[in-house]
């Protein structure tokens, strides 16, 4: 199996030389079909979309990089302080920065997400209720 060709496109967006980075420290590409498939399937994706999957592909990579792959070059503690050294932008994205962060910091974020989510579904329900009240509310 080859590796994914390098996106070449000036419409690139910022994870693809990640992506591309962590797809050459594979050291048998053979033996990780799979995840060649996940990051040939990642380099073909819009910008946008890239940006969206990032965290899935990034994790794929790295949980290979980390668990399976025979050399082992890296840890996750060194892989992740890479990526922050070199790609720092990335981190920018919320949710890619969110991997790097610790586990209580992960749930705090996540928690918080999940209560303004759930605000802002009750709020629509009143506004959609005050607003547009039902037929058997109007004729009372």
């Amino acid at each position: 199996m080859h590796r994914p060709s390098p996106t070449t496109s000036s419409t690139q967006s910022a994870a693809a030389p990640l992506i591309e980075y962590l797809t050459e420290q594979i050291s048998d590409a053979a033996r990780a079909a799979s995840v060649m498939a996940s990051v040939s399937h990642f380099l073909e994706l819009s910008t946008d979309q890239q940006t969206r999957e990032l965290p899935n592909t990034y994790l794929l990579l790295e949980k290979y990089l980390v668990e399976v792959d025979p050399n082992r070059l890296f840890t996750q503690e060194k892989l992740r302080a890479m990526v922050k050294s070199r790609y720092a932008g990335l981190l920018e994205q919320s949710h890619f920065g969110l991997i790097f962060e610790s586990i209580s910091r992960q749930e705090l974020l996540l928690c918080r997400l999940l209560l303004l989510k759930a605000l802002e579904g009750s709020i629509a329900v009143v506004v959609t209720t005050l607003i547009c009240p039902t037929e058997t509310e109007t004729i009372s």
